[in-house]
């Protein structure tokens, strides 16, 4: 299992001048280091590779023991790209967790998303509005769309996600 954390983004609706995933929650940690030290209870750190853009050193700083892509276009492009980068790099032969760096969570999510033996996406049902990324399935279950213009999604995709190696050419 291979897992990489898409942290290149601008952040600019924060507008604190750091990437999000560096955002500091109450308790003191970052949202990267909160992934990170919930992601550890199920894989190595050699396993983790981050891909940056802006302000790439302040996580390289922070986190120098993980391994990095860049993502030189990180103005123009939106995190399929990132999640490409971070593939093409890589030449990844394993299962693949993908999250966006600014996902908060509980880490007892990330026990179902280990286990689940197929492509899968965790999705809030809870939730829809317009500003998220939604869904809906087809008849069978299997998600037919994924994307911020989706009418009548059934919920909206929180970010972690597992891509079965046997998908990734998919």
């Amino acid at each position: 299992m291979h897992i990489i954390i898409l942290a290149a983004g601008m952040g600019t609706r924060l507008n604190k001048g750091k990437p999000k995933s560096l955002t500091k929650l109450s308790n003191g940690e970052s949202i990267l280091g909160r992934q990170i030290n919930a992601l550890l209870n199920y894989i190595d750190k050699k396993d983790i590779t981050i891909v940056v853009g802006y302000k790439k050193n302040m996580i390289q700083e922070k986190y120098p023991d993980y391994s990095f892509v860049f993502n030189d276009n990180y103005k123009r492009t939106n995190t399929a790209k990132s999640l490409l980068y971070a593939l093409d790099s890589k030449k990844l032969n394993s299962d693949i967790i993908w999250l966006n760096g600014d996902v908060v969570f509980d880490s007892k999510i990330l026990k179902s998303i280990f286990e689940l033996e197929e492509s899968s996406m965790l999705v809030n049902t809870n939730s829809v509005s317009d500003e998220e990324v939604k869904y809906n399935i087809n008849d069978d279950g299997t998600i037919n769309e994924v994307s911020k213009n989706i009418q009548d999604g059934l919920g909206e995709a929180v970010g972690i996600n597992k891509i079965l190696r046997s998908d990734l050419k998919e």
